[in-house]
């Protein structure tokens, strides 16, 4: 890949690939990093369909977020406020919706971070997930369900 193409690339989809980062980790710093690493996998080993590029980056993002957390799970953390102090682009809002999408079922919430994060077609993520369409659209529905209902929880105690 020369790096005219990259650049292009990275240009195009790097926003998306960030937000889908941030969504699973929610720390700006480490999304950050899986971004870089995201973007270093494409530089080095770039799949021979360019038509896929962006599911493949997103598919890449997620195992290096799973990699991340199968990481995490090994080292006691010491201070789970370590990013004080860094700008969050994202306001409270978002925060609670991360977190609630953290409290409905795995195969709802990947398919809607995918969706609003990732930018992806429902097409699209049926070939990432190897889900027909109508699955992935009512998967897409059932999550947006469960979601609202986690989140009219969350706001009747407040």
């Amino acid at each position: 890949m020369n790096d005219k193409k990259f650049n292009e690339l990275y240009n195009q989809y790097y926003l998306d690939v960030f937000r889908y980062a941030y969504s699973y980790i929610k720390r700006h710093d480490i999304a950050e990093n899986i971004l870089q690493d995201t973007f270093l996998e494409l530089y080095l080993n770039c799949p021979k369909k360019e038509d896929n590029i962006k599911s493949w980056l997103m598919k890449v993002c997620l195992n290096k977020c799973h990699d991340y957390y199968n990481k995490e799970k090994n080292i006691v953390s010491l201070n789970d406020d370590y990013d004080i102090g860094i700008e969050n682009k994202y306001d409270d809002n978002q925060d609670l919706i991360l977190t609630a999408l953290d409290k409905i079922p795995k195969k709802y919430s990947s398919i809607i971070r995918l969706f609003y994060y990732g930018n992806l077609s429902i097409k699209e993520i049926s070939k990432l997930c190897f889900l027909l369409e109508n699955t992935v659209k009512k998967r897409l529905q059932r999550g947006k369900e469960l979601l609202k209902k986690v989140l009219e929880e969350k706001y009747e105690y407040w």
